[in-house]
């Protein structure tokens, strides 16, 4: 049986389009320094990361560092 057959009698189409709109909250936030890198979901803004332009300050809550984490 085809991957198309399969699709067709599941009733879904074999072929389908993604709408990049849905995918914008799992964009990652990457911000590279000389002296710290942070690498996170987009999703966690304003949840456990929140951004204050006007101050230029970052608070990260909540987070869970390993030993390995501190390297």
């Amino acid at each position: 049986m085809t991957a198309n057959t399969q699709a067709n009698e599941s009733g879904l189409c074999a072929e389908f389009h993604i709408d990049r709109r849905s995918l914008a909250p799992w964009v990652r936030v990457i911000y590279i320094d000389d002296d710290i890198k942070l690498n996170f979901s987009r999703r966690l803004l304003n949840k456990r990361v929140r951004y204050n332009k006007s101050e230029k300050t970052i608070l990260i809550k909540d987070i869970e560092l390993s030993a390995e984490d501190l390297r």
